[in-house]
């Protein structure tokens, strides 16, 4: 099990749909009302045939098509029935039927979700405790859906992010989940903590939010801006919690930082890419500088995720030396066929750095099977000093680049095997 990544030319590991929040509406079922409902670990051919009934419900919703989207999401879901997976598509389905925001039809489709997740809750297939993967899918399924209804009933939604969390928690003390994801169950952990908000009950929040911290959330000014945090009684103790647990993370990250540039083996590596704007995006256009190259695509994720990281990057070093560039590999076979889309994405969130359409002359230079996002870090001499899979967090971005822009001389290098 693996934290969210894009294969270089393929899909998501562990897909996660995007969301959108909606104008206020009732919610008329009971918020995980149990029942004596199970869910089996069967498979059959009937039951692999679902994913693609859903994929096409998510299509029919998307022209509009709400009620027939319900219908057959339904008669997919009852057909393929039990299985503990297709549960988990089910969730996700609804919850992306709804986001298309036919209020006529929401509350019916979001209760629908609710039952669904009442009955993996009551199979206890699911509690983090033993399977890993279906808990995990479980998790964000559910994380999912309170997050689509927060704006219609916090009492709901606050019920199902304490869900989110407490399978989360399971999660980290079960042995068969790896220890190198555990920064993943952070996020359900802090929406537990903002749930216990809601529900007036401080100390559990501040007991959740600790645990996230220690978990690996380090988006340590949404803790401020939260709104039900900045609710609770004591802003003392958040802000000071939140401060020491931002303070930690800063000297862990420093220690970090030094130990992998000591590890790494640098090599010399090239740039000469299309650039968004016609031209070329080469290497020598940045003499002196200290290169953050994010590679990363319009159709992956986490790597608009992890747009906004690079865009306060380059807030933070502007003139100081450190420039970073993106380069979209949509399609390493035919990069300027993605210049449009790239564009629009370039445009929506606002991107204040160069941008390049990548092709294979940039991953063949990498070493080892090449994931989105993926951060290379080119040094003044044009030597990677350091390559990062996943989502890297601001405070990792700034470390390495601040190591690097304030090195006197350059590090030998070599080719890489």
């Amino acid at each position: 099990m693996r934290t969210p990544m894009c294969f270089v030319g393929s899909a998501l590991i562990f897909p996660l749909l995007a969301l959108t929040i909606h104008s206020p509406a009732s919610v008329s079922a009971a918020a995980l009302t149990l029942d004596d409902s199970t869910v089996h670990t069967s498979h059959s051919p009937a039951e692999k045939n679902s994913s693609a009934q859903f994929s096409q419900a998510v299509k029919l919703a998307e022209r509009g098509r709400t009620e027939e989207a319900f219908r057959i999401a339904k008669e997919a879901r009852e057909f393929a029935s039990p299985d503990r997976f297709v549960s988990v598509n089910y969730v996700n389905t609804l919850v992306t039927i709804a986001d298309q925001k036919d209020q006529n039809h929401d509350v019916k489709i979001l209760n629908e979700a609710i039952q669904e997740i009442n009955q993996v809750k009551a199979a206890k297939v699911a509690t983090g405790e033993q399977d890993p993967e279906v808990a995990y899918h479980t998790m964000v399924a559910t994380g999912r859906l309170a997050e689509t209804l927060m704006s219609r009933s916090e009492k709901v939604a606050s019920s199902l992010m304490i869900e989110e969390g407490t399978i989360a928690r399971k999660l980290k003390n079960n042995p068969m989940y790896p220890k190198e994801s555990l920064a993943s169950l952070s996020t359900p952990v802090f929406h537990q903590a903002v749930a216990y908000a809601i529900k007036d009950k401080p100390d559990e929040a501040f007991r959740c939010l600790d645990e996230a911290f220690e978990l690996g959330f380090v988006d340590f000014a949404k803790v401020l801006e939260d709104e039900h945090l900045s609710g609770l009684g004591d802003q003392t103790r958040l802000k000071k919690v939140t401060r020491e647990a931002e303070d930690a993370y800063i000297s862990k990250v420093d220690v970090w930082s030094r130990q992998v540039l000591k590890e790494f083996k640098p090599f010399p590596f090239q740039l000469n890419v299309k650039g968004l704007n016609r031209g070329r995006l080469e290497l020598e256009d940045f003499p002196g500088e200290v290169l953050v190259i994010d590679l990363w695509a319009t159709w992956c994720p986490p790597c608009r995720e992890a747009l906004p990281h690079f865009v306060e990057l380059a807030d933070q070093f502007d003139g100081e030396g450190v420039q970073v560039i993106g380069v979209s590999m949509d399609n390493p076979e035919d990069p300027t066929s993605a210049r449009e889309v790239v564009k629009e994405v370039k445009n929506e969130h606002e991107l204040n750095f160069p941008i390049g359409l990548g092709d294979h002359s940039v991953t063949d230079q990498l070493p080892g099977k090449q994931l989105l996002p993926t951060t290379v870090f080119v040094d003044r001499s044009g030597s990677v000093r350091y390559i990062a899979s996943g989502v890297q967090d601001i405070y990792r971005l700034s470390a390495i680049a601040k190591m690097l822009s304030e090195e006197s001389e350059p590090i030998s290098t070599q080719q890489v095997d």
